[in-house]
């Protein structure tokens, strides 16, 4: 994966997350901006304790995915894509809920 060091992280994050049951099975959202137009963003649907790099998704801001993947974003991929496009400095987002 070219973005690996961005994915590890993503992936230790989330599955921290979950052993400190701040998120469920399937709750929770962890992204990571990795250039000015494109971020990782966990997926919708895979349990968080087995979440690994090949799951994440990468996107633009305006919602296109690339097609590396075989999973769906998150469902607040919008919201993570918001905070990116109107705030520079924001490099990483964790929703947990």
């Amino acid at each position: 994966m070219i973005y690996y060091s961005f994915a590890r992280e993503i992936i230790e994050t989330v599955k921290l997350l979950y052993r400190k049951g701040l998120v469920s099975a399937f709750s929770g959202n962890v992204s990571y901006r990795i250039s000015d137009r494109h971020f990782l963003i966990t997926p919708s649907g895979v349990h968080r304790s087995i979440l690994n790099e090949k799951a994440l998704v990468l996107m633009d801001l305006d919602g296109r995915i690339n097609k590396r993947g075989r999973f769906r974003p998150s469902s607040e991929w919008r919201l993570h894509a918001m905070i990116y496009r109107r705030r520079k400095d924001i490099f990483g987002i964790v929703h947990a809920h």
